[in-house]
């Protein structure tokens, strides 16, 4: 169930997921935080990655203007490298 919490899934995905009714998922959900002493989902995802239970989120991807290949100066490239004749 605490794999479940860092995602944007509801409780009724969560629960389909599962395989369980959504009330077995909201009492799960009410323990963790019961037990944590947090009082939403994200203050629980928080703590849980701080106690390393979660992995930490994922980076964010890099800008697309990042991704191109940039020009370099004197490099060849295939269609310079051809001879016409």
């Amino acid at each position: 169930m605490l794999r479940y919490l860092p995602t944007n899934l509801t409780m009724a995905e969560i629960a389909s997921e599962l395989h369980v009714s959504v009330n077995t998922v909201k009492a799960h959900a009410r323990h963790l935080y019961a037990k944590r002493g947090s009082h939403s989902r994200g203050e629980a995802v928080e703590q849980a990655r701080a106690l390393r239970l979660l992995a930490p989120p994922p980076a964010p991807a890099a800008p697309a203007h990042n991704r191109r290949s940039r020009f370099v100066p004197g490099a060849a490239r295939s269609h310079d490298s051809c001879d016409s004749g």
